[in-house]
């Protein structure tokens, strides 16, 4: 009797736990936490880290394209340029066969900058 007991007792403490989490500021958290990555275009575009975001611009781009684009991110790191001048001349040097790596940088970005 004492075996048929123990899991009532726990069904019991655990769901009003269950419930209770799930009006927590937690899920608030988690939702405004999604609501501020935006920039994901389509399920289509992964979002990247920013190493494997260089990794595949290095790979793909040219050589001067991606010293351009080194010394694009040296001018908004030195705040020489606002963030949506960097992104505009980003979307210059990527041209329209990268639109995907500019997408990227775009989501990097706006997950580093306030």
């Amino acid at each position: 009797m004492s075996t048929s007991a123990s899991p009532r007792r726990m069904s019991t403490t655990a769901t009003p736990k269950l419930m209770s989490g799930a009006t927590s500021p937690t899920r608030s958290r988690i939702e405004g936490h999604m609501s501020m990555t935006p920039w994901y275009p389509s399920s289509r575009t992964p979002r990247i880290d920013g190493k494997e975001f260089f990794r595949q611009a290095r790979s793909r781009l040219s050589y001067e394209q991606f010293g351009a684009f080194l010394a694009n991110i040296k001018e908004l790191n030195a705040h020489k340029q606002s963030r949506e001048e960097t992104l505009k001349k980003a979307e210059e040097i990527f041209g329209p066969d990268n639109k995907d790596l500019y997408l990227s940088f775009q989501g990097l970005l706006n997950r580093s900058m306030p």
